[in-house]
């Protein structure tokens, strides 16, 4: 039996972690979670845990960086009662492979087990791209800018590889008041995991409305790759895996208490 300790892999220490802090801050409960950061693509730790399943994500972690070794200074597997890993899609990454995304999210499926993971399109930055409620809901972005494979037929392949950051992006088209989400209270954190959320069920649902369970990762991936990600210039939707982690975690109706208008 663990102590109910709850353990978060990220990414990256910055957004990923002061997001994670906040969606756990404003809408869950004790205890906090434990955070250790990867420090590099989730692929790798994908491939590490997958090629050796006897191997333990909580030691990988540890031998990872220095910073891990403290956090987790003490504590086992058996000590975590669940783990959660948050993944940027990430399309131009160099390793990046739809094919191995969908392999991750069938092998990340289980918190109990090697944890559960929720994905951002296309990076955490999704969370405040949010020019309006009308635009989000149908808001679409390049996939995979300058890293499709295309080189050789995309007559705009040169363009799009000296295109705009998606993180400038964001800055530039997000509501103003959603700039620094570092301002934000606990309305505009409202806002966006109940349209996040929405938007999710929207997706896979085709309904525009609050979803009555929970939105499966491997069903948002199946429409993802399905309607956008195959178009001739790889799209994706625009939508943050955290708010969908807190709809997991909490359930459909109690996550709504938290965020009704």
């Amino acid at each position: 039996m663990g102590k109910g300790l709850r353990l978060y892999v990220l990414e990256g220490s910055h957004p990923d972690g002061f997001v994670s802090d906040c969606i756990t801050g404003n809408f869950m409960t004790v205890p906090v979670p434990v955070k250790c950061v990867y420090g590099t693509s989730m692929y790798k730790l994908y491939k590490e845990l997958a090629s050796e399943p006897a191997l333990d994500i909580v030691e990988v972690l540890r031998a990872s960086r220095a910073e891990n070794a403290m956090i987790l200074d003490g504590l086992t597997k058996h000590d975590f009662d669940s783990v959660y890993l948050f993944f940027d899609y990430d399309g131009h990454n160099t390793n990046a492979d739809d094919a191995i995304v969908r392999d991750m999210l069938t092998f990340f499926n289980d918190e109990m087990e090697y944890g559960k993971m929720f994905v951002s399109y296309p990076m955490v930055e999704a969370l405040r791209h949010y020019p309006d409620r009308e635009v989000f809901m149908r808001l679409v972005v390049k996939g995979k800018p300058g890293g499709c494979g295309k080189h050789r037929v995309c007559i705009d392949f040169n363009s799009c590889k000296q295109e705009k950051h998606y993180k400038k992006v964001v800055t530039a088209e997000c509501r103003t008041d959603l700039v620094n989400w570092g301002k934000y209270g606990l309305d505009e954190w409202k806002l966006l995991v109940r349209d996040h959320v929405m938007k999710g069920n929207l997706l896979v649902d085709g309904v525009d409305a609050w979803p009555e369970d929970v939105i499966g990762q491997l069903d948002i991936f199946d429409v993802q790759e399905r309607d956008y990600l195959s178009m001739a210039c790889p799209r994706v939707s625009v939508l943050s895996g955290f708010p969908l982690f807190l709809l997991d975690y909490l359930g459909s109706s109690s996550l709504w208490d938290k965020v009704r208008p």
